[in-house]
């Protein structure tokens, strides 16, 4: 690899690393303060009705994903081009798509296992940390005033609504 090739993977890794943090960032802040709180309007009311009566603490897993849902997705997307277009702005353009495709990545991954969680023959559960991602989820439909989080608890941990699972796999 060349000086210069090297140098541009450097530069890269925390661009990556941060459009992967504030993809996370998005979606934990949305899902709380939109999806649980009676100030996201519309978006409350779907999120709970749909999503949370759909799959309880009680009948988290079903064959397949429910086509009853109503997606959000479109909404937690807003936020998302904004920080694309705020991101070409602020860095130069090789950087700017790096962060625009670690940022839609992330995003679709939180898409992704988060349907996942609720597959009761995930392909994903024979992972630990798949695993140990779903039980924190499960605590999250237990008491939706924690663990908004989907794939990193970070925000959660921040925010004060991080539930960890006990050793003996029970929440606490």
């Amino acid at each position: 690899m060349t000086d210069f090739g090297l140098v541009a993977v450097l530069a890269a890794c925390p661009v990556v690393y941060a459009g992967h943090i504030l993809a996370c960032f998005t979606q934990s802040s949305l899902h709380r303060w939109l999806g649980h709180t009676p100030t996201g309007g519309k978006i409350y009311r779907i999120h709970t009705a749909s999503h949370h009566s759909i799959y309880t603490d009680r009948n988290m897993a079903s064959e397949s994903y429910s086509d009853y849902e109503i997606s959000l997705t479109p909404f937690f997307l807003i936020p998302v081009f904004a920080l694309c277009a705020l991101s070409s702005l602020i860095l130069p353009p090789v950087l700017a798509a790096v962060f625009t495709f670690s940022l839609f990545a992330s995003f679709l991954a939180q898409i992704y296992l988060h349907a996942q969680y609720h597959v009761s023959d995930s392909w994903l559960k024979r992972y630990k940390w798949f695993v140990r991602l779903l039980r924190l989820h499960t605590l999250h439909h237990r008491d939706q005033t924690k663990n908004y989080g989907l794939v990193n608890f970070m925000p959660d941990r921040i925010y004060g609504t991080y539930r960890a699972e006990t050793r003996s796999g029970h929440d606490d």
